[in-house]
C-alpha cells in the first residue's frame, strides 16, 4: 500500500509541474507572441510663408514692363510625383515643388496658373510647343536645353540605390553585370544611366511608386532615386525589406525651373526669388512632406482565441488529473520522453550558437559597410556622446572608430559656440522626431582643409539604451561647388585675356547706370580698337596675337582705376567703363584714363621673341548725355572710335552728333 501511495503522490507531482509549465508558457505566449498591427498617421500640412517678411525684391523698370506685357505665368508640373508634386483629390497643386514655388512667387509679386496635365510626359509636350511658360520642378539636361533654360537650382536632393535588403552593398555599378533597376520614364536620370551604365538592365515604368514597388516585389534588382523621394515611399507604403544599397554622386538631383528659351528674361526676375530661399525654410518644407508617425494596435481576436485554447488545456489537464492512477505505466515512456526534450534542448542550444555567430558576423559586415562609404557617418545621444562613427570620421581625428565612442565635438577642436550649435540641431531632430537636411555647411575635410559638406541627420532610438538619438551622414561636395564656380567664371569673362565678356560687361554697365540714376552722377563707355593688329597677327601667326592681345588687355586693366572695368567684345575690340564722373569738369578725368590707356597700347610689346607695335583709337560716349541704355551708349562709343580712325588713327575722340 505504502508503494502505490508513493506512486500516486510522484504522479499527482508531475501532472501539477507539467500544467504549471504549460500555464507559464501559454502567459508567455500571450505577452509576447500577440501580434502588433501597424497603423500610419500622416502629420497635417501647415503652411506658413512668410512672404511679408522675406527680404524685399525691387524689380527694375524694365522687368515691371516685361511682367506687365507677359502678364499671369503658365506652369506645368509632374501631376503625380509624390512628395515633390502632385495634384489632390480637390485638383489643388501640392507637394516641395509647389511650396517653394508659392515663396519664390510671392516674393516676387508674380501671378502664376499651373496648368494640369494627365502625365508628365503631357507637361513635357506641353513645354515643347510653347503652350505654357515654365516647368516647374526638373532636372537640365542637354536634351531639354534644346527648348528650356533653366534657372539655379533651388532644391537639391542626393540620389541613392534601393535594392532589398539582402543584397550587399554596391561600392562602384559599373563593376556590376546582369543587373536590372526600374525607373519612371522619361526622367534625366534615365537618359545618363543608359550612356554611362551599358551593363544594367533598364526597365521603364510609370511612376516613381512602381519603381520603388518592383523591387520590393524582387521583379527588379534595383532603383535609382533621390532620397526624399525613397524615404517617403518606403516609410508610406511600409516597404520595410527594402535598404539603401549605395549612393551615384554623379547623379545629385538639382532642381530648376525650366523656363522658354525665349524667356531668358523670366528666368533671371525667377533668379532673384530664387536667391532669397534659406537652407532652413527648404528644410521646413521638406519636413511637412517626408515625416510620418508609427504606432500599434493589439489583435484581441487573437488573444480571445488564445485564451479559448488555454481554457480547453486546462480541462484537459483535470481530465488526465482524474486518470492519475492509470497514467501509472506510462511513467517510463514519459522519462523517456524527458530525456528526448534534453537532447532538443541541446540542439536548440547549438542553434542558438549558431544564431549569435551569424549576428556577429552580420555586425562585422554592417562596419564594413559604413566603413566604406565615403562620407562621415556618426550617431550620437541626447547629450552629444558619439554612440558610432565610421572610420572616415575617426581617420580625420586621428583616432580609431571605437575610441571616439563616448567623446564628443569638444574633444576635436569644435568651439564652444560650434558644439553648441551641434547640440542643439540633433535635439531639435530628437525632440521633433523629423529628418533634418542640410544643404550646406562649412566642415573640416579628411586631408584637414575646409570644405562643403551636405548632411542629414534623422532620429532613432539607440538599441542598447533605448534612449533617442540622432543618426547622421555629411557628404563632402566640395569638388563640385569648385566646379560650379569655375563654369560660372568661365560663363562671364573671356578665355584669352580674363577679361569680362559681353554678358559680364553688360552686368557691370546696368549696375552702373542705376547708381548713377540714385545718385544723379554720370558714368563714360569707352570703345577701343586696336590699330596695326591685323599685320602683326598675319605676319606673325595667331599665336602671337593671341600673346599681342593678353598683354593689351593687361595694359588696360593696369591703367584703369580701382573703380573702373574693362571687357572684350571679341577680335582687337575691347571695352571700359569709368562711373562716379559729376559735372562736366569731370570728363578731363575720363579723358586721363583714355590717353592713359592710349599711351600704354602704344608703347612696343616683346612677347615670344617678336616686337610689336600697335596703337587704340578710343571713342567715348557719356551717359546720360548720349544715351540711356546700353546699346545706345556702346552704338554711340563706336561711331566716336571710327571718327578717331579716320581723323588719322591712335587717337581718342568724344561723341558729337555728326560722328554718327
Amino acid at each position: 500500500m505504502a508503494r502505490q501511495y508513493d506512486t500516486g503522490l510522484w504522479s499527482r507531482a508531475l501532472i501539477l509541474v507539467a500544467s504549471a509549465v504549460a500555464v507559464v508558457a501559454l502567459l508567455l505566449w500571450i505577452v509576447w507572441g500577440l501580434p502588433r498591427l501597424p497603423s500610419i498617421g500622416v502629420p497635417v500640412r501647415e503652411i506658413e510663408f512668410d512672404v511679408d517678411t522675406a527680404p524685399a525684391i525691387t524689380l527694375s523698370d524694365a522687368e515691371r514692363e516685361f511682367l506687365e506685357w507677359h502678364g499671369p505665368i503658365t506652369i506645368a508640373v509632374d501631376p503625380d510625383w509624390e512628395p515633390y508634386e502632385w495634384f489632390d483629390d480637390d485638383g489643388a497643386f501640392r507637394g516641395i515643388a509647389a511650396d517653394l514655388i508659392e515663396v519664390i512667387f510671392g516674393r516676387l509679386g508674380l501671378e502664376y496658373r499651373v496648368v494640369r496635365t494627365q502625365s508628365w510626359a503631357e507637361s513635357l509636350d506641353r513645354s515643347r510647343r510653347g503652350t505654357v511658360d515654365l516647368l516647374a520642378f526638373l532636372n537640365r539636361t542637354p536634351a531639354r536645353e534644346e527648348w528650356l533654360t533653366f534657372t539655379d537650382p533651388y532644391f537639391v536632393d542626393p540620389s541613392v540605390l534601393i535594392s532589398h535588403e539582402g543584397r550587399d552593398y554596391i561600392a562602384d555599378l559599373a563593376r556590376l553585370s546582369g543587373l536590372s533597376m526600374a525607373l519612371p520614364i522619361g526622367t534625366s536620370t534615365e537618359e545618363e544611366l543608359r550612356r554611362r551604365y551599358p551593363n544594367i538592365r533598364i526597365i521603364v515604368v510609370d511612376t516613381e511608386e512602381e519603381a520603388i514597388r518592383m523591387v520590393a516585389d524582387r521583379a527588379a534588382d534595383l532603383t535609382l532615386r533621390s532620397l526624399t523621394v525613397a524615404a517617403y515611399v518606403i516609410r508610406t507604403q511600409g516597404l520595410f525589406n527594402l535598404k539603401i544599397a549605395g549612393q551615384l554622386p554623379e547623379f545629385a538631383n538639382e532642381f530648376r525651373m525650366g523656363v522658354r528659351a525665349d524667356r531668358p528674361e523670366l528666368r533671371d526676375i525667377l533668379n532673384r526669388g530664387i536667391a532669397t530661399i534659406t537652407p532652413q525654410e527648404t528644410q521646413r518644407i521638406i519636413n511637412r512632406y517626408v515625416s510620418i508617425q508609427t504606432g500599434t494596435v493589439a489583435d484581441y481576436a487573437l488573444f480571445l482565441r488564445v485564451s479559448a485554447g488555454f481554457v480547453a488545456i486546462v480541462a484537459i489537464g483535470l481530465f488526465w488529473h482524474l486518470r492519475l492512477r492509470r497514467l501509472h505505466a506510462k511513467l517510463q515512456a514519459r522519462e523517456a520522453d524527458l530525456t528526448r526534450l534534453s537532447r532538443q534542448l541541446e540542439s536548440d542550444i547549438a542553434v542558438q550558437k549558431r544564431l549569435e555567430e551569424q549576428l556577429t558576423r552580420h555586425a562585422e559586415h554592417l562596419r564594413l559597410i559604413i566603413d566604406s562609404v565615403p562620407a562621415y557617418i556618426y550617431a550620437k545621444d541626447q547629450d552629444g556622446r558619439f554612440l558610432l562613427v565610421n572610420r572616415a570620421l575617426a581617420d580625420r581625428w586621428g583616432v580609431g572608430p571605437d575610441e571616439a565612442v563616448g567623446t564628443t565635438d569638444d574633444d576635436y577642436g569644435a568651439t564652444g559656440e560650434q558644439a553648441r550649435a551641434y547640440r542643439d540641431a540633433d535635439r531639435a531632430v530628437i525632440e521633433a522626431g523629423q529628418p533634418l537636411f542640410i544643404a550646406e555647411e562649412a566642415f573640416t575635410r579628411q586631408d584637414g582643409t575646409t570644405g562643403w559638406f551636405q548632411t542629414t541627420k534623422v532620429p532613432y532610438r539607440d538599441p542598447t539604451s533605448g534612449r533617442p538619438a540622432v543618426l547622421g551622414i555629411s557628404l563632402d561636395i566640395t569638388e563640385r561647388k569648385r566646379t560650379e564656380q569655375l563654369i560660372r567664371r568661365m560663363a562671364q569673362h573671356d578665355g584669352l585675356t580674363g577679361l569680362a565678356n559681353r554678358a559680364l560687361f553688360s552686368e557691370f554697365l546696368a549696375h552702373a547706370m542705376a547708381a548713377a540714376d540714385r545718385n544723379s552722377t554720370r558714368l563714360a563707355v569707352l570703345f577701343i580698337d586696336l590699330d596695326g593688329f591685323k599685320p602683326v597677327n598675319d605676319t606673325h601667326g595667331h599665336r602671337v596675337g593671341d600673346l599681342v592681345l593678353q598683354e593689351v588687355a593687361n595694359r588696360i586693366r593696369a591703367a584703369l582705376r580701382a573703380s573702373d572695368s574693362a571687357g572684350r567684345l571679341g577680335g582687337d575690340e575691347f571695352v571700359a567703363l569709368v562711373p562716379d564722373l559729376g559735372d562736366s569738369a569731370d570728363i578731363d578725368d575720363v579723358l586721363k584714363v583714355a590717353q592713359k590707356i592710349a599711351a600704354s597700347i602704344r608703347a612696343p610689346i616683346f612677347v615670344d621673341g617678336v616686337t610689336a607695335t600697335v596703337s587704340a583709337s578710343i571713342g567715348i560716349a557719356l551717359y546720360p548725355d548720349h544715351g540711356t541704355d546700353e546699346e545706345t551708349l556702346l552704338q554711340m562709343a563706336d561711331a566716336a572710335m571710327y571718327a578717331a580712325k579716320h581723323l588719322g588713327r591712335d587717337g581718342i575722340e568724344v561723341f558729337r552728333p555728326e560722328s554718327s
